[in-house]
């Protein structure tokens, strides 16, 4: 029996590495903001929680995942009727980190795909008519990373990360020799995202297996005592 009893004690000890998995910590906050020159907007993410030291911090990720769109019109007010192209210029997103750290996910291109329309010559009537026309929403999607493994001492605590985003374009009308664009709601929208990776600290997982070997073994002792 004792040697029955030892052996699952051996079993408990080589359990322990299974317990030192890394796990994450993840903090998001979402941004909305007008698309204007120098438009950006400052958020905050939690720093790091090690748990009274018995979490050690291995890897620190900062991310985005943002959207450029506006709701978009369009008159034609040339002589002649045109196929009319409207795209976004220079759209850009970028999350950078102003403390503690100076993580920076760089500048990430958005560009919605060519909307066109054909139009009739200019007849008149303000946003309406055959020269007129309504895109609705055109937008584009991405994403931006950017993570350290060093350095992390100073994202350990209570306190926040301090995250600017930047957002920048300008939409552009093409085919005929005059129009009129109407924009609404030109706007840079998404969400920022902190990953904390981190492992338990060796001596904590060496508590562990000591806790739970002698567990094992003091349930076997009372059932073949």
């Amino acid at each position: 029996m004792k040697k029955l009893a030892l052996g699952l004690v051996a079993v408990a000890v080589l359990m322990v590495p299974a317990m030192a998995r890394a796990g994450i910590q993840s903090y998001s906050i979402g941004f909305a903001f007008d698309i204007t020159p120098g438009a950006n907007q400052a958020v905050q993410l939690s720093l790091f929680n090690d748990a009274g030291g018995t979490l050690t911090l291995t890897q620190v990720d900062l991310s985005f995942t943002g959207t450029i769109g506006a709701t978009v019109e369009i008159e034609n007010d040339s002589g002649s009727p045109g196929t009319i192209n409207i795209d976004l210029i220079g759209g850009t997103l970028q999350a950078t980190e102003t403390s503690p750290g100076s993580l920076d996910t760089g500048s990430v291109a958005l560009a919605p795909t060519t909307a066109s329309h054909a139009v009739a010559a200019s007849i008149g009537p303000v946003r309406g008519g055959a020269d007129y026309w309504d895109f609705g929403t055109l937008s584009d999607t991405d994403s931006g990373t950017d993570f350290t493994t060093t350095g992390l001492a100073v994202y350990i605590g209570p306190g926040n990360m301090d995250v600017t985003v930047f957002g920048s374009g300008a939409w552009s009308a093409s085919g005929t020799s005059s129009s009129t664009l109407w924009l609404q709601n030109f706007q840079g929208t998404g969400t920022v995202t902190v990953d904390y990776t981190y492992t338990p600290e060796p001596a904590t997982i060496g508590l562990m297996g000591i806790g739970l070997a002698s567990l094992v073994a003091r349930r076997r002792k009372r059932r073949y005592k």
